[in-house]
């Protein structure tokens, strides 16, 4: 089981990878969004070494990679469950000024929302 430490060394990576790409993750997507590929872009981060199928790579970091996504293909790929979508949604929407973060890390995959 993770420590209150780790969780926070995973999430202060996770913000200093954010600043350094921040008008890239923004570029992408706001391009999945102008090209109508979807109105719920998400971001998925997850450790370097680890080969993840969901989503394009956008960046390697040295600590964390992401790949873009979108709430369509968690969906599809049964990430999200089909029962939860509406609800996804709305809160996407409430966070609208955010980058939203699929976050790919144990104990247990978590979406967070990060103001940008």
């Amino acid at each position: 089981m993770k420590t209150l430490e780790q969780d926070s060394e995973v999430l202060g990576t996770l913000e200093v990878e954010i600043k350094k790409n921040k008008k890239r993750f923004l570029q992408t997507i706001k391009t999945i969004q102008d090209e109508n590929v979807s109105n719920y872009p998400i971001l998925v981060a997850f450790p370097s070494f680890t080969n993840v199928d969901i989503g394009l790579p956008i960046h390697e970091g040295q600590k964390l990679s992401f790949n873009a996504t979108t709430l369509e293909e968690l969906a599809m790929k049964k990430v999200v469950n089909m029962e939860k979508i509406d609800e996804f949604r709305k809160l996407y929407k409430e966070k609208k000024d955010t980058l939203c973060i699929f976050l790919l890390e144990k104990p247990a995959p978590q979406f967070i929302f990060i103001p940008v």
